[in-house]
């Protein structure tokens, strides 16, 4: 599953897509329910139709990203989205504003899905550049230090 991307949206994307699930936090639990409510359970997942197995490839997904979301990239889940962009459809799952963006799109091979973060709260992106900065001056800095 790929989780990169150097542009990060300022707009929301999820504002667009009409098909919105609301929850309080995304948790693999709240997801893991919209999985059972959506898809089924485990005995009825063989008898889902094409457009079926693919909501729970793309859900299945999504849950595996929770953690990576949170430990790569700082996410808070209690103010995010998942943008789910299957072929022939699209929803969100959001969760407070939204302003953590997360789009899930299927490659051309069927069975990967990919995730990439589109949009970081404005806080974060400045944060973000702060460190990237401090990061350049710190080392150079450093290096000149222990070459006196």
């Amino acid at each position: 599953m790929g989780s990169g991307g150097s542009m990060i949206r300022r707009r929301k994307l999820a504002t667009h897509i009409p098909d919105k699930i609301y929850v309080e936090e995304i948790t693999v639990v709240e997801l893991g329910k919209f999985l059972v409510k959506t898809c089924g359970n485990e005995g009825r997942h063989p008898y889902l139709d094409e457009t079926g197995k693919t909501t729970l490839r793309f859900l299945r997904a999504s849950i595996d990203f929770i953690p990576k979301a949170i430990a790569e990239f700082g996410a808070n889940m209690r103010n995010g989205s998942f943008i789910f962009a299957q072929p022939g459809s699209e929803f969100v799952i959001t969760a407070g504003n939204g302003d953590w963006e997360f789009y899930f799109s299927q490659s051309e091979d069927a069975d990967k899905i990919s995730c990439y973060c589109l949009r970081k709260p404005m806080w974060r992106c400045l944060w973000d550049g702060v460190v990237w900065a401090f990061s350049q001056f710190v080392p150079s800095s450093l290096l000149a230090l222990t070459a006196a």
